[in-house]
């Protein structure tokens, strides 16, 4: 009989043990198993460890970043940073040096409301467009990315040739005139005049 067929037999758990943790024990230490699974154990606390230690760094990094800005406590600096300026998550983490998780974490220590995943706010896709131009910028090593594009379009670049070089989609190139001002140089946005 297999050790599922006896459970079947007598209506046992499949995670019912079979046999007593002592004869276990002594069955392994005979075979050297045991010596492999005490192994294994020890790594995960070493894992777990450098986990803790990792996790203790960032939320010093944290409380540094929040101090260097001149407030008291990381709670009152979270608090103000989060919560009387109008800024996102993203652009937070990118100012203060941390990960998203380590922020998480802070704000739900200090009691500071999280806007619930998946809900966007204006501020927050200004902040992934910003974002998702200047990773476009610097794969194309440019400063301004409008005039990047409209030179490749005078050059007769292809729309999906653009879009390899920015990596992103065909659809994304051909918006961003609209985003960024008019294809044609000769009338410059209100967006590059401001930045002018």
């Amino acid at each position: 009989m297999t050790a599922d067929e006896y459970r079947a037999a007598f209506g046992l758990f499949r995670s019912k043990a079979l046999s007593s943790r002592k004869y276990s024990t002594t069955r392994m230490a005979g075979s050297g198993e045991l010596a492999a699974a005490e192994r294994v154990v020890a790594e995960r606390r070493e894992l777990a460890a450098g986990r803790t230690t990792r996790t203790t760094a960032a939320e010093q990094r944290l409380s540094q970043a929040v101090r260097a800005r001149g407030f008291a406590t990381t709670g009152t600096g979270l608090r103000t940073l989060c919560l009387e300026r109008p800024t996102s998550l993203e652009a937070l983490t990118a100012e203060l040096g941390v990960g998203r998780q380590v922020l998480r974490r802070a704000l739900s220590a200090h009691a500071i409301p999280i806007r619930p995943t998946g809900l966007n706010t204006a501020q927050g896709r200004r902040t992934r467009i910003a974002l998702m131009f200047a990773e476009a910028a610097a794969r194309v090593r440019t400063p301004d990315l409008f005039a990047w594009l409209c030179a490749r379009r005078r050059a007769g670049w292809s729309l999906a040739r653009i879009a390899a070089a920015l990596d992103r989609s065909v659809p994304w190139v051909r918006d961003r005139p609209a985003d960024m001002g008019p294809v044609d140089d000769a009338a410059p946005s209100a967006a590059r005049t401001a930045r002018a």
